[in-house]
């Protein structure tokens, strides 16, 4: 059953209460109307229910115009702010109340008494008075007398606001359980955000009368379509700037700036209100990107374990929420920091032994780093490297034998996965057999109670991605292996609210071509939807062309993190130089004295001075840099490969291999030959770690 409005408005003696509304709510779905007191909730409840008539527009109930139908005649329970029930009665006379009153038999009302109260909880309270029983009782006594007639809609108006903290904090646990047991379509009205979040399902965001965004809650959250969405979804209050976007920068008020990342890399130039909200305010500078303000403290509210910061920035006032007590003087000026959301791995290290004894028996060294919310990473190594372990330590399938894992300053190392609200997708196929590949894709929205017109909308959108439109309605089992795995990449990639999306190796059962389609698909869903994408492979082809960072690991340490670019040209490490390329990087053994490096009694200018080298020294260059000459290193030839659109040279230096990449139709020597290299090309190393010039 699905309740329609269209074009629903109401007016009272000239004022307007509900402006124009389309909105459409989905049998066993939770939908909660989130705005300030004024903003329309309750007339808009009303309208549902039939209390009021709207002024323009139509209702439809299960495809029935019911806009001129008394609410008694709807099948509608509404539970109020105030708790209404009998104080003369029981609570089994109190819940049996609407039953008698249409005239059901005995039997009937005492099996569906006992139904409602068993889902309810209300079962060893039965033969109690209402004024016996706490406030949450009472409340739910009244939430059983709404729901005992089988109603298909419930509206629930704000129906906590006037119980104490802890009863609230009960309830808010037990409505969702309630919703999901009746399989009514629940509508709840609030004020606070925060309720909002836990409730889960939909939200409709309301201002003035207006509804301003509607859809699954998590989204509307993350992702307010306009600034007074913004604001109605916010508590503290959100905290705005102007903002221009000039090619790849982004410039906060007059001083502040930040490179564009995420989602903003897709926005035109432009002016541009940014939004952020009081816990992404820091008092210190931490590592990963962050925008730095100058404001005056307007005063401190300390709360025991939070601080709210009262701020002024120019004209505009902002609100901060610290973690820990910070009084602070009213009238002093201070920096505070705005974090780009992130992921931070803090001094992170895990082994597989329950009492390791040193280095070597970690499988992931110690390590800190920081993951910029909306950015696409590629965990890049040799198998066995340890790329899995620490995907599973950010997904919460693996627990970290020390350090910590942050989402933003929130820390969720002893968080369950399901609480981290991520979407992993593994190496092999993870599918339903026996449910049809909609029914498949659809999974991971229906078990969050969304709207089933999105659910069918966002299952075509990312069918249409996957190539698989024509088969949604086969069952998954007797498809292909590289077919099955497309409906896991889908149903990874079919929630929009996610924090992160985790891909293991993916595409290792997909065929070359499809593979190449599905790597410029999930580029185009990070480009429009933002979400931070973290990529497992060992293929360096996938690594390089997918991401905007590429995170290279050699034996359970990360040695590099950067943009394709930079580990082509500058590896950090001699493991990035010969794992990156094809050929890699040739690493030759080399004495270094200030500009130049000595091979075996032959000189090779450098183009920069460094100081000495302790250790082993080497010098590296990418076999693209390296040129046949008539002077330089003298090397054996020792076969050409012919690649089609290139040759590779495969010589030898004084018994160290040398490749050198040359285009097609140069002629070359028999055997022997010599080799120069670009001088701004190489790189020295110093027992495996890039060395920087001196001056650098």
């Amino acid at each position: 059953m699905t309740l329609e409005l269209k074009g629903v408005s109401r007016s009272v003696t000239g004022r307007v209460h509900i402006h124009p509304t389309d909105l459409t709510l989905q049998n066993g779905t939770m939908n909660v109307l989130l705005g300030p007191t004024l903003a329309g909730k309750t007339s808009l409840m009303r309208l549902m229910a039939g209390l009021d008539q709207p002024t323009t527009g139509r209702i439809h109930w299960a495809g029935r115009d019911v806009t001129g139908m008394k609410v008694q005649d709807r099948k509608v329970a509404m539970v109020y702010q105030q708790f209404i029930n009998y104080p003369g009665m029981t609570v089994y006379e109190n819940i049996a109340s609407p039953l008698r009153l249409m005239g059901k038999g005995r039997e009937e009302i005492d099996r569906a008494v006992r139904e409602t109260a068993e889902m309810l909880r209300l079962t060893p309270m039965l033969t109690r008075k209402p004024l016996e029983l706490s406030g949450g009782q009472q409340q739910r006594c009244a939430l059983a007398r709404a729901l005992v007639k089988g109603a298909g809609l419930v509206l629930l108006d704000e129906p906590l606001a006037n119980l104490d903290y802890k009863l609230r904090e009960e309830l808010r646990i037990e409505i969702p359980r309630i919703f999901e047991a009746s399989g009514a379509i629940f509508v709840y009205a609030t004020t606070e955000p925060e309720e909002a979040l836990l409730l889960g399902g939909n939200t409709a965001t309301l201002w003035e009368g207006r509804v301003t965004q509607f859809g699954p809650t998590p989204s509307v959250y993350r992702l307010p379509a306009d600034a007074q969405t913004a604001r109605v979804f916010s508590d503290p209050p959100m905290n705005f700037v102007p903002c221009r976007k000039e090619a790849q920068r982004l410039t906060f008020g007059d001083e502040a700036h930040a490179p564009a990342q995420g989602a903003s890399v897709g926005l035109a130039d432009g002016l541009y209100m940014a939004g952020f909200r009081a816990n992404h305010i820091t008092l210190n500078r931490h590592n990963g990107e962050v925008v730095e303000f100058r404001c005056t403290v307007g005063g401190t509210e300390i709360t025991g374990s939070e601080t709210f910061v009262h701020l002024t920035h120019g004209t505009d006032r902002w609100v901060g929420l610290v973690h820990g007590v910070h009084p602070m003087q009213a009238g002093t000026q201070t920096s505070v920091f705005v974090e780009m959301s992130q992921i931070t791995l803090s001094n992170l290290a895990h082994s597989y032994l329950p009492n390791p004894k040193g280095e070597g028996d970690f499988a992931l060294k110690e390590m800190d780093h920081v993951w910029q919310d909306g950015g696409a990473y590629a965990l890049l190594g040799a198998s066995g490297c340890g790329k899995t372990t620490l995907l599973n330590i950010i997904s919460g399938l693996v627990r970290p034998s020390q350090g910590r894992v942050l989402f933003g300053d929130r820390d969720v190392t002893d968080a369950a996965t399901t609480e981290r609200n991520i979407a992993q997708v593994f190496q092999f196929p993870v599918v339903y057999d026996t449910m049809t590949v909609r029914d498949n894709l659809a999974f991971p929205l229906r078990n969050r109670g969304m709207d089933p017109a999105y659910i069918a909308k966002r299952v075509g959108q990312i069918a249409r991605m996957i190539g698989m439109e024509d088969i949604l309605n086969r069952k998954a089992r007797g498809l292909t292996a590289d077919a099955k795995q497309k409906i896991s990449l889908g149903r990874g990639m079919v929630r929009e609210d996610v924090n992160a999306i985790l891909f293991d190796e993916p595409l290792t059962v997909i065929d070359p071509h499809m593979k190449w389609e599905l790597r410029t698909q999930l580029k185009s869903l990070h480009r429009e939807f933002g979400h931070t994408m973290i990529y497992v492979t060992h293929d360096q082809t996938e690594a390089l062309t997918f991401a905007d960072k590429v995170v290279v690991m050699h034996e359970g340490r990360v040695v590099q993190m950067g943009t394709p670019e930079e580990l082509f040209e500058t590896p950090e490490h001699t493991f990035v130089g010969y794992f990156i390329g094809s050929p890699g990087m040739n690493l030759l053994e080399a004495e270094i004295h200030g500009a130049e490096a000595r091979l075996q009694g032959v000189t090779v200018p450098l183009d920069a001075r460094y100081a000495p080298v302790v250790g082993r020294a080497q010098i590296g260059v990418r076999p693209e840099y390296v040129q046949i000459s008539d002077q330089g290193l003298p090397v054996t030839i020792r076969r050409v490969e012919d690649v089609g659109r290139h040759r590779i040279v495969r010589a030898e230096f004084g018994g160290q291999s040398l490749s050198a990449i040359l285009p097609e139709g140069m002629t070359l020597p028999a055997t022997d030959a010599r080799v120069s290299f670009a001088r701004a090309k190489i790189n020295v190393y110093a027992n495996d770690w890039r060395v920087q010039p001196m001056g650098a």
